[in-house]
């Protein structure tokens, strides 16, 4: 979404004057990749999947758990965003969402970070509820603000692909003639940051990005705009390995330069400054004349 945009119909997505805001049916100006994901459902954890996405005769679903995204950004250092509400083509359709139904999604992605191994701490991501309005909506009806209700305190059911309480109510409401509003809802994992006090599993001295399982036990990645998962062992060492040799080459090569700058130092001294050793690290013992 590009908070920069000038009206709603130069770009999908568009500020008003307190709030970003999408465009209903437009395409999003952006491609699924390694950092975004659209999602066209808000099934967050596998117990949400409805067994009528079973395909008959197959292990396949028509749909998967947002979960494994989720994962796959955790697991990748720069994170990344899941656009439910936007189709596979870029197309913005949302869900139309009560106060208490947004209530469901934060209380229901907050489980599912605790539940993954180890838990994510809730600084690590954000869920952001963003308004769809139609072309000829006015600046009036984009800067409504939805009323508090003291019923958000009732306990909503989780993990279950049946109508919570809140559906219900939504339900209740467009039969009386209420319709709630429509939204994109924008969860964003962070970037990892290895110097952040707030990091509670951070992996040894190089404060390296933990990897997660997700709730049913499985680790994913995510490769260009697919995630990738049921990673063996094997697998995880190396990438764990690869992890330890990125962080350190770095520190390693600086050091070879400070060697490198102290040998030629210490040969200039000795020798009045006519030669220095080779930089070829093959051949330590080899000199060349200065010019």
């Amino acid at each position: 979404m590009d908070p920069s945009s000038k009206s709603a119909e130069d770009s999908t997505a568009s500020c008003s004057k307190t709030r970003c805001y999408y465009v209903c049916g437009s395409i999003v100006p952006f491609d699924e990749d390694v950092t975004h994901e659209f999602k066209g459902h808000k099934n967050l954890s596998e117990e949400e999947i409805p067994p009528w996405t079973q395909i008959a005769n197959t292990d396949r679903r028509t749909r998967g758990p947002v979960s494994k995204c989720l994962n796959g950004f955790l697991n990748n250092e720069c994170g990344g965003t899941v656009y439910l509400g936007i189709l596979d083509d870029g197309t913005v359709n949302g869900f139309s969402l009560t106060q208490f139904q947004k209530d469901h999604v934060r209380v229901s992605l907050d489980d599912l970070m605790e539940r993954y191994h180890p838990p994510v701490e809730e600084h690590r991501y954000t869920v952001k509820f963003v308004p769809i309005v139609d072309k000829d909506c006015s600046e009036e009806d984009i800067e409504r603000i939805v009323s508090y209700n003291s019923r958000r305190q009732t306990p909503h059911t989780l993990r279950d692909y049946k109508r919570c309480w809140c559906d219900q109510d939504r339900i209740a409401q467009f039969q009386s003639g209420i319709l709630a509003a429509r939204y994109v809802i924008e969860i964003i994992i962070k970037p990892w940051y290895c110097n952040d006090p707030r990091n509670k599993h951070a992996v040894g001295k190089m404060k390296a990005i933990p990897i997660h399982e997700d709730e049913t036990g499985c680790v994913n990645f995510r490769k260009h705009a697919t995630v990738v998962s049921h990673y063996n062992m094997q697998q995880l060492c190396d990438i764990s390995k690869d992890m330890v040799r990125n962080h350190y080459e770095p520190k390693i090569e600086r050091l070879r330069q400070e060697i490198r700058q102290l040998r030629m130092s210490h040969y200039h001294q000795d020798r009045g400054g006519d030669t220095a050793p080779s930089s070829d690290p093959s051949d330590q013992t080899s000199v060349r004349r200065l010019g």
